[in-house]
């Protein structure tokens, strides 16, 4: 009896050493795995302030490497729409712009619409006087926050405008969609990835830049 009860300890004992190496086997092909993931994965970290063109670089590498779906850019009407009306309302809202009073009416016009289609005529009349112009290529010593793209916006504001309008490649590189937190791509380079990771550049989305920097 102790003989058979020795024997069947013994098995149960070899077959759980088996599993052990098994398991150990298994982990450390997994170790293995992503030690060589890690080796041909390039993590780039896109820093900046706002308005310093993070986002477009990651989305013409992005245009570049995997295209762009219609859908997509379709996505990007109304985001451009509004990108064209509020840089405007920032302009003419300052303090520091004095808008001729021969354009009150087209001032307080984009100032209450909610949408460019419902003052594309007072948007572009105001874009035509040189105190808004000016404003415009003085924004950073007037401190008015607006893209540095705005007036590619202005330039076009009756093409956004038309009810049939569809943004062109231009359009969608150009438009400008607030970072908020962190967004990542990668992309196949031969036999590496490369990670770009934005993070967005205001002041209230710093402090997401550090948990980056550790992982």
């Amino acid at each position: 009896m102790l003989i058979l009860k020795s024997c069947a300890l013994c098995a149960n004992g070899n077959v759980e050493e088996q599993k052990g190496r098994l398991r150990n086997k298994d982990i450390e092909e997994t170790l293995k795995q992503h030690k060589k993931e890690r080796e041909s994965t390039l993590n780039i970290l896109l820093l900046g302030a706002g308005d310093s063109g993070k986002s477009t670089f990651v989305k013409q590498i992005s245009y570049l490497h995997n295209g762009i779906r219609p859908s997509e850019m379709q996505q990007y009407t109304t985001i451009i729409r509004e990108n064209c009306l509020e840089s405007m309302k920032k302009i003419i809202d300052s303090d520091r712009v004095h808008i001729p009073i021969q354009l009150t009416r087209e001032k307080e016009d984009v100032i209450a619409s909610e949408n460019l289609e419902q003052c594309v005529d007072s948007l572009i009349a105001l874009w035509k006087d040189p105190s808004v112009q000016d404003a415009f290529h003085n924004r950073n010593k007037l401190d008015i926050l607006v893209p540095s793209q705005s007036d590619y916006f202005f330039n076009n504001a009756k093409r956004f405008a038309d009810e049939n309008y569809q943004p062109t490649l231009e359009d969608f590189l150009r438009a400008k969609r607030k970072t908020l937190g962190i967004s990542e791509l990668t992309i196949k380079c031969n036999d590496y990835s490369i990670k770009l990771t934005d993070v967005g550049g205001q002041r209230s989305e710093r402090r997401k830049w550090a948990p980056v920097f550790f992982r």
